[in-house]
């Protein structure tokens, strides 16, 4: 009898921590860089232009736009504190490069993120643009994935950028 409560105390306990982990992550946040915040009814409603522009699933979309969310706020932030920043060619010949970049760069509700993610694209490898993007803070909600903050890049298995945008 003794070990039976025991054990259903550490059962109880076990599932108390597991619950006060996900309480952590708003569920209408889908991401924060720094101090900035992405709702998960902004990326919904981007996921759902996809979603139109493309044929797939919104759900998978989801994944993709909260990244290139991310990568856009990271990039904009380093090219502010670095003064770095890609010339309009060599983002035009990204954007060519990649069918759904130049796609998203012909509609007006995700342009930006096309040019942002071409700006992330070329700098994710200037030793300046990725230090200030791998000290920006991301806090990406796990129902949107994972972000590989180090690296300053996501780490989705299902649905990542490399995916996509190749």
């Amino acid at each position: 009898m003794t070990k039976t409560v025991v054990k259903l105390a550490a059962l109880v306990a076990a599932g108390l921590l597991l619950l006060s982990g996900c309480g952590k992550d708003n569920p209408n946040v889908a991401a924060t860089v720094g101090s900035v915040q992405f709702s998960a009814a902004e990326v919904d409603q981007l996921a759902a232009e996809m979603s139109v522009q493309y044929p797939d699933s919104p759900y998978s979309w989801r994944l993709v736009v909260a990244d290139l969310m991310v990568a856009t706020e990271l990039v904009t932030v380093a090219e502010q504190v670095t003064g770095e920043a890609p010339t309009a060619r060599e983002r035009a010949l990204v954007i060519s490069a990649r069918p759904l970049l130049a796609g998203m760069a012909t509609n007006p509700k995700t342009a930006k993120l096309a040019t942002g993610y071409a700006d992330y694209l070329l700098l994710r490898y200037e030793p300046k643009a990725l230090a200030v993007m791998a000290q920006n803070p991301v806090r990406l909600n796990p129902a949107y994935g994972v972000w590989n903050q180090t690296e300053a890049k996501s780490a989705n298995q299902s649905g990542s950028l490399s995916i996509w945008l190749r």
